[in-house]
């Protein structure tokens, strides 16, 4: 799978960072582990590159996530 985290900017908005592959790690064993759900995007955030969903964890962090399983 690949995840994307974001960055804010000074304005409050959201940007996307770069993609890192978690080769090793399938979609379902992060889902597992980290908890959560696929939400909408979040108002001000840029939206993900294609293909990825948005995910917030049980800890609240978002990010873009691709299962490539």
């Amino acid at each position: 799978m690949k995840v994307v985290t974001y960055r804010f900017r000074a304005d409050g908005t959201a940007v996307p960072d770069a993609a890192f592959h978690m080769e090793r790690l399938p979609f379902a064993e992060f889902a597992r582990i980290r908890g959560g759900a696929l939400i909408d995007l979040p108002a001000g955030w840029a939206p993900p590159p294609d293909g990825y969903s948005m995910w917030r964890t049980a800890r609240g962090e978002v990010m873009a996530v691709r299962d490539e399983a």
